[in-house]
């Protein structure tokens, strides 16, 4: 594996759409922060169900779906 300049990233499911099992996000930005990694959240199953907040969390980014909260589907 060559090595790049790129920052490492670290993707987390916020919530697993089939267990339920919710991720302890603040840990895992926590974690990724100390290894200077970024971090993506896919919160789609989060989106109003859980307490959800991008600025607190500092995550960098998110993945979200209209459908879920009252948007059109597709």
């Amino acid at each position: 594996m060559e090595s790049s300049d790129e920052p490492p990233r670290v993707c987390v499911m916020a919530v697993n759409n089939e267990t339920g099992v919710v991720q302890p996000l603040q840990e895992v930005v926590a974690l990724a922060r100390a290894y200077k990694a970024g971090v993506h959240v896919d919160a789609v199953q989060a989106l109003g169900k859980i307490s959800f907040d991008f600025a607190a969390l500092d995550i960098d980014s998110a993945a979200l779906s209209a459908h879920k909260c009252g948007g059109p589907a597709g």
